[in-house]
């Protein structure tokens, strides 16, 4: 059995959450001090993630969400057909969510989304303007397009 993710953050001096950080290369929580010491020893330890753990990680990288307020628009319902294609082109795999013009189901779905560490995701938010919360996905490091609308108080 190999190293774990306890036995790296007891040897560092720092929580499991500070090495997963770390390992999940998220840039919030963690100074450069911590975060060299925490690799290092992850390399001297010749630390990997386990085979099912890294298949994850890697289909997540590989998917984006389209969030589309109105999938039977036809203008939203073209704006997913080239999102889908585009990101065939470029081995992706797209999943798309129909929030109804509901800002609860989109928070619903992006809170989900971030969860499940999602590659990326394309929003058009169901208002005349995006909010703050919109923006859950870039706090965690995922790339998001905001498509149009404007970003309130931005």
């Amino acid at each position: 059995m190999g190293v774990t993710i306890e036995e790296i953050a007891k040897i560092a001096g720092v929580s499991k959450a500070t090495v997963s950080r770390v390992l999940n290369h998220v840039p919030e929580g963690v100074g450069p001090a911590t975060r060299a010491k925490v690799q290092k020893i992850i390399e001297q330890m010749s630390y990997s993630t386990d085979r099912s753990s890294f298949t994850m990680r890697t289909m997540r990288s590989r998917s984006i969400a389209l969030m589309l307020p109105d999938i039977t628009n036809p203008f939203f319902a073209d704006i997913a057909k080239t999102v889908e294609a585009r990101a065939r082109q470029s081995e992706y795999i797209t999943i798309l969510a129909n929030t109804d013009f509901s800002e609860e189901n989109e928070l619903k779905y992006l809170k989900s989304l971030v969860a499940k560490k999602i590659g990326g995701v394309i929003l058009v938010p169901s208002g005349i303007h995006s909010r703050n919360e919109h923006l859950l996905p870039e706090r965690y490091g995922i790339p998001m397009i905001l498509l149009d609308r404007d970003l309130a108080g931005d």
